[in-house]
C-alpha cells in the first residue's frame, strides 16, 4: 500500500467515525427532556395568628390501581388510561402527595405540628388519605383535571374518628399544554386544600365531621 493510499484510507475512515458520531449526538439531543411537574396552591390557605394544640400526624397515602407511579394519567372515559410524555411527578405519586400535602399544611401555620410520625408533646391525630382519581379526562365538555380523594382523621389513642370525608373538584384545561394544565391543576389542589383545612378546624375544635362528598 502507497503512502498516499494509506493517508487517503484513514481520511475516509476518520470522516464515517465523525458522521457517526454526529449521529449520535442529533439523536440524543432529539430526545425531549422529562418536565416534572410540582403542585402549588393557587391561592395558598390563609395562615393562623395562633396554631391549634395538635400534631397532625400524615400516614402514607393511598391510592387506586394505576396511580402508583410517577406519571401524569390521561383517562378517556369509560376506562381507557393514557399517559403524558416527558412529563411527570418528581416522585411516586402516593410518596409526592404525601410530601406536599405535609409542606402546605404546615404551611397554613395552623398546627402545633405536621409529622410524618408521633410525637409526645401534644395530642396527635393521624390524618389519612385515600386517591381514588387523581388524572386528566377527556369529557364531553373537553379536557379537565379530575382529583376525588378520601380523607380520614382520628385519635392515635384509639378515641374514634374524628374526621370522614370525600372531596372531589375538577378544573377546566383549555389546551393540552403544559402551561394550560399546570395552573388547573394548582387551582384543584387549591381548592381541595382549602376544604379539608376548613375540616380539619373545625374537627378538632367542635367534633367528628362525617361522610360528605365536597364539590
Amino acid at each position: 500500500m502507497t503512502r498516499i493510499t494509506h493517508w487517503l484510507l484513514l481520511a475516509m475512515l476518520s470522516t464515517l467515525f465523525g458522521l457517526a458520531g454526529c449521529s449520535l449526538i442529533d439523536f440524543k439531543s432529539a430526545t425531549p427532556p422529562v418536565t416534572h411537574w410540582r403542585l402549588q396552591a393557587d391561592p395558598p390557605p390563609p395562615s393562623a395568628e395562633r396554631p391549634l394544640p395538635f400534631n397532625l400526624v400524615v400516614n402514607p397515602v393511598l391510592v387506586a390501581p394505576g396511580l402508583e407511579g410517577d406519571a401524569l394519567m390521561i383517562l378517556d372515559p369509560p376506562s381507557r388510561y393514557d399517559f403524558i410524555r416527558n412529563a411527570a411527578w418528581p416522585t411516586d405519586l402516593p410518596d409526592y402527595l404525601r410530601r406536599q400535602l405535609i409542606l402546605d399544611l404546615a404551611g397554613t401555620g395552623r398546627y402545633a405540628s405536621v409529622l410524618r410520625s408521633a410525637r409526645s408533646d401534644l395530642p396527635n391525630r393521624m390524618l389519612l388519605m385515600r386517591v381514588a382519581d387523581f388524572q386528566l379526562e377527556r369529557r364531553a365538555d373537553g379536557l379537565r383535571t379530575h382529583l376525588r380523594i378520601e380523607v380520614g382523621m382520628w385519635d392515635l389513642k384509639g378515641k374514634g374518628m374524628r374526621l370522614h370525608r370525600w372531596y372531589e373538584v375538577s378544573e377546566p384545561v383549555p389546551e393540552m399544554r403544559m402551561v394550560a394544565i399546570s395552573p388547573a391543576w394548582n387551582r384543584a389542589w387549591g381548592r381541595f386544600l382549602g376544604r379539608l383545612v376548613a375540616d380539619i378546624d373545625q374537627a378538632l375544635q367542635n367534633g367528628t365531621l362525617s361522610p360528605q362528598a365536597g364539590q
